[in-house]
């Protein structure tokens, strides 16, 4: 459990050194435990949010109460080629900010960083507010995805080069992993959307006035986003395509060459054919009858061989 006390200064406080009636905002970062056990005697948040907390697998969203926002977030990461999300919870209230989660996030790591060590942010210089360090969270979550879209990019590159380079059955357990955790991106990054269109609209007054404007930043960034991602699934799509193509290529040439070898021993087949019958054939009785049959064979197949190569079909 970590309580800070925000204004001018940054502050560590006890549990018990929070007043609401002072002039400052206070940003807790606790565990699911620590909420409840903070929830009975300082806070009264509504049962469900508090229980939401402990669960996990849920899909981003936000939750609108008399006295504050509850947010479910996405924290992304792409670790070994898989995308994994880390949830984390939000309640935002007029003079408190509370992050909860079960392990480290990431992100709130980066904010407590920013914070306790004066590092340099726009955000911040400007005077510090919940509805700020909830930008900052949101902010961060975005170039972060926008990092992860970029490195799915870069592998979908490098498949692409692969299968042209050589096109192989291979690559279609890559092309499906691929695929998955593109799958994963997006069910976490579209809800994004409709969180920030809700959060412009500010229905309970909770995020303050001087602070709506970076929601509108936020409200852009999200729609660029996710016209990043689209742009990833398509490039996939063909990405798929072009190893469809390759493959049909592949296979194509491999026909055509079967055709070709077919080809060339039809002639040779139907000469042996037609002197394997039973019958008195002249050339049978021939001297060199043998070699002529020999001869004949070379000759067709010559042939043949000139034919093809003037159709360049060798």
């Amino acid at each position: 459990m970590k309580i800070y006390s925000l204004k001018r200064e940054i502050e560590e406080i006890r549990k018990e050194e929070i007043d609401f009636n002072k002039d400052v905002f206070y940003w807790l970062n606790l565990t699911p435990d620590e909420l409840k056990k903070l929830n009975k005697h300082i806070f009264e948040f509504n049962p469900s949010t508090v229980d939401e907390c402990e669960s996990i697998s849920q899909v981003a969203k936000v939750d609108f109460f008399d006295e504050y926002v509850f947010l479910v977030l996405n924290s992304l990461k792409y670790e070994k080629g898989i995308v994994a999300p880390d949830e984390f919870n939000i309640f935002l209230g007029r003079k408190y900010i509370i992050t909860v989660s079960r392990h480290d996030v990431k992100i709130i790591k980066e904010l407590e960083d920013e914070l306790l060590n004066y590092k340099n942010s726009v955000v911040f210089s400007k005077g510090m507010s919940p509805s700020k360090i909830l930008y900052y969270i949101l902010d961060k979550l975005i170039l972060n995805d926008y990092d992860i879209i970029n490195k799915l990019e870069n592998v979908a590159d490098s498949l692409e080069i692969q299968i042209m380079k050589n096109p192989d059955k291979q690559f279609v357990h890559a092309l499906l992993h691929l695929r998955h955790q593109v799958h994963t991106l997006r069910r976490c990054i579209a809800p994004l959307r409709y969180i920030g269109d809700n959060l412009l609209s500010n229905e309970n007054g909770v995020i303050d006035c001087g602070s709506i404007n970076y929601f509108h930043r936020i409200n852009s960034k999200i729609n660029k986003l996710i016209f990043s991602l689209e742009s990833l699934v398509q490039y996939i799509v063909l990405v798929r395509e072009a190893f469809e193509a390759e493959i049909a290529n592949k296979t194509n040439e491999l026909m055509k060459l079967f055709t070709i070898v077919a080809m060339f021993f039809s002639p040779l087949t139907l000469i042996t054919g037609i002197y394997g019958m039973n019958f008195k054939i002249p050339e049978l009785s021939w001297k060199y009858g043998y070699f002529y049959s020999l001869g004949l064979m070379a000759f067709v197949s010559l042939v043949l061989f000139i034919y093809f190569k003037r159709k360049k079909w060798l």
